[in-house]
C-alpha cells in the first residue's frame, strides 16, 4: 500500500508531542496536517482532505478530567473519516465513550504512555487498510482532458471563488477528494477510463465509466457523482422506491462510495455498446420523426409503466404546491416580481416586445400577436389549481439528457436524483417542455407562435396534434409532442387541465431561470422569448372556456322542482347531491369549506377526525360526473385544494 498519499490530521495541545508523532509519520511516508487545539480541529476536518485523524482526547484543557474535546470532534465531525483517540489520561469511561455504538465516534483508543510509535504506526495502518479503502495503483484515464479539477469548480463554486486554483488551494483539495472518490468505487480495478458527462446539475455528474480488471476483462458502468447530500438521496430514493422486481432495462445498481464531501453510485451497464449510445437531445438531431417517437413510446412502455403500476387517484394534492417544491420555484409572495424582472429584461434587450400591465404585445416582423401577462395572478393569487391527477413513483427528471439510446434503439434511464412520490403527469411534462424548449431551436417568432398555437389548440389530452400543414421544424417536434401525450393519456392518469397546469409550471421554472447578466447573446433571448410566450399561453387565467355552438350555457337551480339543469338539460340528482348543489348554489363564487357542505348543506356532524371525508369525496366526484359536460375539464364546479369547491354557475371565469 503506497501510504504518501495518505492524508493524516494529528491533533494535539502539546507541542512536544504534536512534533514528535508528526515527524514519524511524515517520515514514514504519510503526509501530516497538525492542529494545536481543537478549532483548528474542526476547520481542518471541514475544509481539508483528510483520511484519518488521530486526536487528543484533551485538546483544550489538558489538566481538565472533563475536557473531551477530542472526543466531541470525534463525535460530530466528518463521520466518514476514521478517528483514533490518543490521551496521556486513560480512563474506562472514555474508553467506552469513544468505541462504543454502531458507529463509534473513534475506531481505536489508545494511551500515550502505553503505545509504541511502532504500536501506533500499526494502528493506523490497521484503520486506514479497513476503513479506508482507496485503490493508489488505480490507472485514471479520461476521453477528454482530465476533468477533476473543473468537476470540483462546477460543485463547489464558492470555494473555487474563495480560493486560487493552484496546489494546494482548497479547490485542488476538492478535486483530489474527488480522486479518491473513484480509488474508492472501482477499488477492484486496474484502469478506468471516463468519458464526457451525460447529464450535469449544480449537485451531480453523471458519467459513462468503462472499468478494467488486471487480467483487461472490461465492465462499462454509468456513475452518479457530486455532492454528498444529494447522491446519497438518490440512493436511498433508488433503495426504497424504485420496483425492483421489475428491475431496471439495462441498468442496476452496482456500489456505492462516499468522501467527506462527495458520493458516487455506480450502476452496471447492461446495454448494447455504451460509447455509441448517445442521449435522446444527441439522437435526435437530424432524425425522422418516426425514429424519435419510437423512442419515446419505448421509454414509457418498456421503463416506466411498471413504476406507475401502484398509483392511486388523489385529487385533493395541490399540483402547484407539489410543483413549487420540485422545479424550485421561489416563494410564490415572489413570483410576480422574477416575471417582471425577466419580461423587462426580454423587451429592453430584444426590441421584440411591448408590454402592458395586463398584456404582452410580440413583435413578429410586422405582425403582432397579443398575449395575457403571466405575472397579475401571481399578484393577486387569483389561480385556481384544479387538475386531478394519479400519484405513484416517478422518475422526475425525465428530460433529453436523462434518456439514453443504443445503437439498436433500446432506451433507459438516467439520473435517478429526483426519484419520488409524485404526481405521474411530471414525467411525462417535463418531457414535453424539454422536447418543446431543448430541441426546438427555431429562431423566428412565426414558428414559435404555429408551435404554440398548435401545441394548445387541443381540447383533451389524447386530441391528436395535425402536422400537415406547419414547417418542417415545426411539425417534427408537435409529432413528438403528440407521442408524449398519447402515452401520458394512456399511462398519466391525469385530466387536461393537471397537464396544462404542470406544463405552465414547469415553463415558468424554466423563464424564472434566466441569468440575472446584463446582456445575453441573441439566441439565447429568442429562446427565452419562447419560454415566455409558452407561459402566457398556459396561464391559468388565460384558459378558454368551451363555446361549442348550440349549447346553453350555465347551470341553473330549479328550487320548486329541486332539480338541476346545466346547458339545456335536466340533471337527475340524488337527494344528497340536491342538497350540496343547493348549498353551492347559495355561494355561488365563494369558497366553501368541506366542514360547512357537510354541516350546513347535508345537516350532518362533520367529523373532524377524518380528514379525508371519504363520503363527501365520492359524493363530490357523482355530483361533478353528472354535471359537467367533460368531468377532465370541469367549468363549473372546482376544487379548492385542501379547504372545499366552488360552483360557478356560468362556468369558471377565465
Amino acid at each position: 500500500m503506497s501510504m504518501n498519499q495518505f492524508c493524516i490530521l494529528w491533533a494535539d495541545n502539546v507541542p512536544e508531542s504534536l512534533e514528535l508523532y508528526s515527524d514519524f509519520f511524515r517520515q514514514a511516508g504519510y503526509h501530516v496536517l497538525t492542529a494545536t487545539n481543537a478549532a483548528e480541529a474542526r476547520l481542518a476536518l471541514r475544509q481539508r482532505r483528510i483520511h484519518l485523524a488521530v486526536l487528543d482526547m484533551r485538546l483544550e484543557r489538558e489538566e481538565d478530567d472533563k475536557d473531551m474535546s477530542g472526543y466531541q470532534i470525534a463525535r460530530s465531525e466528518a463521520p466518514d473519516v476514521p478517528k483514533i483517540i490518543l490521551t496521556a489520561w486513560p480512563s474506562l469511561r472514555d474508553a467506552v465513550q469513544s468505541l462504543k455504538g454502531a458507529l463509534p465516534p473513534a475506531v481505536e483508543y489508545l494511551t500515550k504512555t502505553e503505545t509504541s510509535l511502532e504500536a501506533l504506526q500499526t494502528a493506523v495502518q490497521q484503520a486506514l487498510t479497513q476503513y479506508m479503502l482507496i485503490n493508489w495503483q488505480l490507472i485514471i484515464t479520461w476521453q477528454t482532458a482530465p476533468a477533476f479539477l473543473p468537476m470540483a469548480q462546477w460543485l463547489c463554486p464558492d470555494t473555487a471563488v474563495a480560493a486560487p486554483m493552484g496546489a494546494g488551494s482548497d479547490l485542488s483539495e476538492r478535486a483530489a477528494e474527488l480522486e479518491d472518490l473513484f480509488r474508492k468505487l472501482f477499488y477492484d480495478y486496474a484502469q478506468i477510463t471516463i468519458g464526457s458527462p451525460l447529464t450535469i446539475t449544480p449537485e451531480h455528474f453523471v458519467l459513462p465509466v468503462y472499468a478494467f480488471t488486471a487480467q483487461g476483462v472490461e465492465s462499462r458502468h454509468i456513475v452518479s457523482c457530486g455532492q454528498a447530500t444529494a447522491v446519497k438521496t438518490e440512493n436511498s430514493h433508488y433503495e426504497k422506491l424504485v420496483p425492483q422486481r421489475f428491475g431496471i432495462k439495462n441498468i442496476g445498481k452496482l456500489h456505492t462510495a462516499e468522501t467527506a464531501r462527495f458520493a458516487a453510485i455506480a450502476y452496471a451497464f447492461l446495454g448494447d455498446d455504451l460509447a455509441a449510445s448517445q442521449t435522446l437531445r444527441q439522437f435526435s438531431h437530424n432524425r425522422p420523426a418516426v425514429e424519435v417517437t419510437a423512442v419515446i413510446h419505448a421509454l414509457y412502455t418498456q421503463n416506466l409503466a411498471a413504476w406507475y403500476e401502484t398509483a392511486v387517484p388523489q385529487s385533493e394534492h395541490d399540483l402547484c404546491a407539489f410543483a413549487q417544491k420540485w422545479l424550485q420555484l421561489p416563494p410564490l409572495t415572489e413570483i410576480a416580481g422574477h416575471i417582471h424582472h425577466v419580461v423587462e429584461t426580454l423587451a429592453a434587450q430584444t426590441g421584440r416586445l411591448s408590454v402592458t400591465p395586463t398584456t404582452l404585445v410580440f413583435h413578429l416582423n410586422g405582425d403582432t400577436h397579443t398575449l395575457p401577462h403571466p405575472a397579475p395572478g401571481w399578484e393577486t393569487g387569483t389561480h385556481v389549481w384544479q387538475g386531478e391527477a394519479y400519484w405513484g413513483v416517478t422518475h422526475g427528471r425525465v428530460h433529453t439528457d436523462a434518456i439514453l439510446v443504443d445503437r439498436k434503439q433500446q432506451v433507459w434511464l438516467l439520473d435517478f436524483g429526483g426519484v419520488d412520490w409524485g404526481p405521474l403527469v411530471m414525467d411525462f411534462v417535463a418531457l414535453e417542455t424539454a422536447v418543446t424548449h431543448d430541441l426546438f431551436q427555431a429562431r423566428d417568432l412565426h414558428q414559435i407562435h404555429a408551435l404554440q398555437e398548435r401545441l394548445w389548440s387541443a381540447h383533451q389530452l389524447d386530441d391528436p396534434l395535425v402536422t400537415d400543414d406547419l414547417p418542417p421544424e415545426v411539425a417534427h417536434i408537435v409529432s413528438l409532442v403528440n407521442q408524449v401525450r398519447q402515452e401520458a393519456s394512456r399511462l398519466a392518469g391525469c385530466d387536461w387541465r393537471a397537464y396544462r397546469e404542470m406544463a405552465y409550471l414547469c415553463c415558468l421554472a424554466r423563464l424564472l431561470a434566466l441569468p440575472p447578466q446584463p446582456y445575453h447573446p441573441s439566441h439565447v433571448l429568442v429562446a427565452w422569448l419562447h419560454l415566455l410566450w409558452a407561459t402566457a399561453v398556459l396561464n391559468p387565467q388565460a384558459l378558454v372556456v368551451d363555446d361549442t355552438p348550440g349549447r346553453t350555457p350555465g347551470l341553473r337551480l330549479d328550487e320548486v322542482n329541486k332539480s338541476v339543469w346545466v346547458e339545456g338539460q335536466q340533471i337527475e340528482l340524488t337527494t344528497q347531491e340536491y342538497d350540496i348543489m343547493a348549498y353551492l348554489y347559495a355561494h355561488a363564487g365563494q369558497l366553501c369549506e368541506r366542514h360547512d357542505i357537510v354541516e350546513k348543506g347535508l345537516h350532518e356532524p362533520y367529523d373532524y377526525h377524518d380528514p379525508e371525508q371519504s363520503r363527501l369525496n365520492s359524493a363530490m366526484s357523482r355530483l361533478r360526473r353528472k354535471i359537467e359536460p367533460d368531468a377532465r375539464r370541469p367549468r363549473y364546479l372546482l376544487t379548492v385544494h385542501g379547504r372545499g369547491y366552488r360552483l360557478y354557475p356560468d362556468g369558471f371565469p377565465n
